[in-house]
């Protein structure tokens, strides 16, 4: 179960990683961290681009 306790301090909000097509899991235990939506390039260049602008 995913809450937001734990990604409230990475500015994410847990609703928003229940749904995505992508599982992530933990590599210690197996449980399922996150589900990602996937991106295509215009949306990574995008998100890098504003990781870059931030610092």
């Amino acid at each position: 179960m995913l809450s937001n306790a734990r990604f409230l301090p990475l500015g994410l909000e847990a609703t928003r990683l229940r749904e995505g097509a992508l599982a992530v899991h933990s590599p210690i235990d197996g449980s399922l961290l996150v589900r990602l939506a996937p991106q295509d390039a215009a949306a990574t260049a995008a998100a890098i681009a504003c990781s870059l602008a931030a610092f």
